[in-house]
């Protein structure tokens, strides 16, 4: 099976032609924790699990490495509380509207 990729750099369709012969390597960006997931999280890494499969199923053997970056525990927590902070004011506002 032979893969392409497209390449933004030269704007053109390439053959893919790993460094080391049957082996293919993944660096994909994984999650920085600091809120819930959204679905704009999930994309990415529905295409990095696609991409590996394909290159599986292709014959390759993969390795793929997923960075994790963990935010502070003090913008957790200011973040955390900016959010309390609004949510309370809404109802704050319903309260003496009422």
């Amino acid at each position: 099976m032979q893969l392409q990729f497209y390449n933004t750099a030269t704007r053109k369709l390439e053959r893919f032609a790993p460094l080391h012969e049957g082996e293919a390597r993944l660096y994909t960006c994984g999650p920085t924790v600091y809120n819930f997931a959204h679905i704009g999280n999930f994309r990415a890494y529905i295409f990095e699990d696609l991409l590996r499969r394909v290159l599986k199923y292709a014959g390759y053997r993969v390795t793929q490495v997923m960075n994790l970056t963990e935010a502070r525990v003090s913008q957790i927590h200011t973040k955390a509380m900016m959010r309390l902070r609004a949510h309370l004011r809404t109802q704050a506002d319903l309260f003496a509207a009422a």
